[in-house]
């Protein structure tokens, strides 16, 4: 079980690299704020707002937007309560990106599999 685990010289640099490249793929600030976001009940609420309106007739634009009006209040509502103070339009962006993940994450029929065959590329999973 413990021991030495002899490894050729390629599987090696196979292995460097394989970690160098997920070094390289850290998440930014902004996609570090959506992923913490996304495990608060807001990413709740917006999963289930996702899900809601994907049986109203409207556009997909249409869709995400009224999402994205509703997901806004809601954080900037639960920063205000963490004592930091936003207007709406600076959160924009990073409301945007939240609408998108989660949809990507319970509504995507590719996100998914585009996200799989990607890490697989960096071969950051088998």
């Amino acid at each position: 079980m413990f021991g030495i685990r002899i490894i050729s010289k390629s599987k090696l640099n196979e292995l460097k690299a394989a970690a160098a490249a997920g070094l390289v793929i850290a998440p930014t600030e902004a996609a570090k704020a959506v992923l913490l976001l996304k495990q608060t009940e807001i990413g709740g609420v917006i999963a289930n707002d996702i899900e809601a309106m994907s049986s109203k007739e409207m556009t997909g634009s249409q869709k995400f937007e009224a999402v994205l009006a509703n997901t806004l209040p809601l954080v900037a509502s639960f920063l205000a309560g963490k004592g930091l103070s936003v207007a709406l339009n600076e959160i924009e962006d990073i409301g945007r990106a939240l609408v998108q993940s989660l949809y990507n994450d319970f509504k995507s029929t590719t996100a998914g599999k585009i996200a799989t065959a990607i890490l697989k590329l960096f071969k950051l999973i088998v």
